[in-house]
């Protein structure tokens, strides 16, 4: 058998039961072979059932993955995964036009790029975006971000310093918490976030919808939060922030029953 023969056949290989990504009309099982085999991003990397476990890009460096959800989930509503998704050294990309979703949370390290173009991300009890490290890259259009929250955190929690940088437009971002005494959107420490056309609401026995801390290891800007773009903020009991931390810019702010270093515009 040739070369040719060996490339031909894996092209047209048939599904198995235990295989769940497909490139180009080769099935694989393992997330790592599936983006060794993608080209390095040139060619998607399509979901092909519901994913029961996590995955990872961390054991290949400096290679772009590009995952279409393709309508599928990874993990389900009863069965949230501690870690749904850990990206560090390499750059994935995940997509869905269809009605796919992540329950789990997804965890940023260094050196990390993830760019969410479409679907739904869910966690109930914990952040749905975890980035903490140097030089990560957080992009997210037209997605839905939903959380539970937790007493330690937010939706989306973002620490490092002036490397990372996150942008999300064209989304929702929600959480909702009934039984802890803090709810959090979006905890920012020392780096920046940008948010465009783009809602985030909070509710709960307390609200904490905007965290910054430690601005001070922002660079040439006291300015840790962009909300730009027609972007609408509201807090059922307040939105606590620092207002000389934030830039608005055509949005609105909405907050009741505040407290704290609460603002209005």
């Amino acid at each position: 058998m040739t070369n040719e023969d060996v490339h031909i056949s894996a092209k047209w290989s048939s599904k198995k039961v235990d295989e769940v990504f497909k490139v180009g009309n080769a099935f694989y099982s393992s997330f790592d072979e599936a983006v060794r085999n993608a080209n390095n991003g040139q060619k998607p990397i399509l979901l092909v059932e519901n994913l029961e476990q996590g995955l990872s890009l961390t054991s290949i460096s400096n290679v772009v993955a590009c995952l279409d959800l393709n309508g599928y989930s990874i993990g389900n509503p009863t069965n949230e995964l501690d870690c749904a998704i850990v990206v560090s050294n390499s750059t994935l990309k995940i997509s869905d036009d269809k009605s796919g979703a992540v329950y789990g949370q997804i965890k940023l390290r260094n050196n990390a790029s993830l760019s969410l173009e479409g679907g739904r991300f869910v966690c109930s009890s914990n952040c749905v975006v975890s980035a903490d490290g140097d030089g990560y890259t957080f992009v997210a259009n037209e997605v839905e971000i939903v959380g539970g929250a937790s007493e330690t955190g937010g939706v989306l929690e973002f620490y490092g310093n002036t490397n990372n940088l996150a942008c999300i437009s064209n989304s929702t971002i929600s959480s909702v918490s009934k039984d802890v005494d803090l709810s959090v959107g979006v905890t920012i420490c020392g780096c920046e976030v940008e948010l465009a056309n783009t809602e985030v609401t909070a509710i709960g026995k307390g609200v904490d919808i905007i965290s910054c801390c430690n601005p001070s290891a922002i660079v040439d800007t006291t300015n840790a939060l962009y909300i730009v773009a027609g972007s609408k903020i509201a807090a059922r009991y307040g939105i606590f922030a620092d207002p000389s931390y934030i830039y608005v810019q055509g949005s609105t702010v909405e907050a009741k029953d505040v407290g704290g270093y609460a603002f209005f515009l």
